[in-house]
């Protein structure tokens, strides 16, 4: 099966915590790293990026998006992201 990363895999990641929709794109959350994946083209293909390290997210419910901002709740606190 393949896994549709035409542009890296979530290296270092770990563990998945959360992942939600962020406009057209989706943020991934492991415990101490946020990733944002572009859809580059079909079927499936993703882009990853990194966005920041030593931040994650602390559960699968802790992010949510409010009128284009998302907020997530991590072991450090909490945060916000706006592109």
């Amino acid at each position: 099966m393949a896994t549709g990363a035409v542009n890296g895999r979530l290296i270092g990641a770990g563990p998945i915590r959360c992942g939600i929709a962020y406009g057209d794109d989706i943020v991934a959350f492991g415990d101490r790293q946020m990733w944002l994946g572009e859809f580059v083209g079909p079927p499936f293909i993703v882009k990853w990026t990194k966005i920041a390290n030593d931040v994650g997210c602390c559960g699968p419910y802790a992010a949510t998006v409010v009128n284009g901002t998302l907020y997530w709740l991590s072991v450090q606190g909490l945060f916000s992201f706006n592109r």
